[in-house]
């Protein structure tokens, strides 16, 4: 193969690679309360296991890791178009300890098995100076698939969400991989929960794009909420 043509085909092999991972807006990162909410999905309510431990960090200062407080909703039906901004009221949500889903015994939060297809999941943390972060780091240890949103804006999807059936940016129904949305079967490492445990192992690790506000705000990540080289491939 000729020398430019090999160079432009990966060009575009590479391109759409990180197309799944572009996000419309940068997340805003709040001096003060902020809020980290995420959604897991089952590839079908008779699955055998289901979870989702997650991970943020800023500058090596870790924000919310597994045994943290959360707020959690084991859904058979949808808590509306604005559950993942700051403002939503989340007091009717049942508090647990992250990571939460069921069997293999990695969630310290367990649910009933084989009843929903769907966990809502929100954690609020404080940055005293937002704007003195300069780089923000999302890890995921999952089963079978994840959105997650920071401050109401979406920062990481997991790959084995099918982007025929939800794109980056779109935020996916409840019932969604029970009404035709496609999703991969993906196992989490089933490593023992822990508070945290320190052995845990994240599959996927996002650098993410964000402006700073409460102050002047500090130099973007970009527009991509993660680079190749930024993510791991331990699938």
């Amino acid at each position: 193969m000729d020398r430019k043509v090999f160079i432009t085909v990966f060009m575009l092999v590479f391109l759409v690679a990180l197309a799944p991972y572009s996000f419309a807006e940068n997340a805003k990162l709040m001096s003060g309360e902020n809020v980290l909410a995420c959604v897991n999905f089952n590839d079908g309510v008779t699955s055998s296991d289901m979870t989702l431990i997650i991970q943020l960090e800023a500058d090596g200062k870790i924000l919310v890791n597994e045994g943290a407080n959360v707020k959690y909703l084991y859904a058979s039906a949808s808590p509306g178009d604005d559950w993942m901004k700051p403002s939503f009221n989340d007091s009717s949500w049942t508090d647990g300890v992250s990571g939460v889903g069921f069997a293999d015994n990695d969630d310290n939060t367990t649910v009933p098995e084989k009843v929903n297809p769907v966990i809502y999941t929100r954690y609020r943390f404080n940055v005293g100076d937002a704007t003195a972060v300069t780089k923000l780091v999302f890890r995921a240890d999952y089963d079978d698939a994840y959105v997650a949103y920071l401050n109401g804006v979406e920062i990481a999807r997991s790959t084995s969400m099918d982007p025929g059936g939800s794109k980056p940016g779109e935020v996916p129904p409840w019932d969604y991989s029970i009404a035709g949305g496609k999703l991969a079967n993906h196992e989490s490492t089933d490593l023992a929960a822990g508070k945290p445990n320190p052995a845990r192992v994240y599959q996927d690790e996002f650098t993410i794009a964000f402006d700073a506000v409460g102050g002047t705000a500090v130099k973007s990540a970009g527009k991509l909420a993660t680079t190749w080289g930024d993510i791991k491939a331990t699938r």
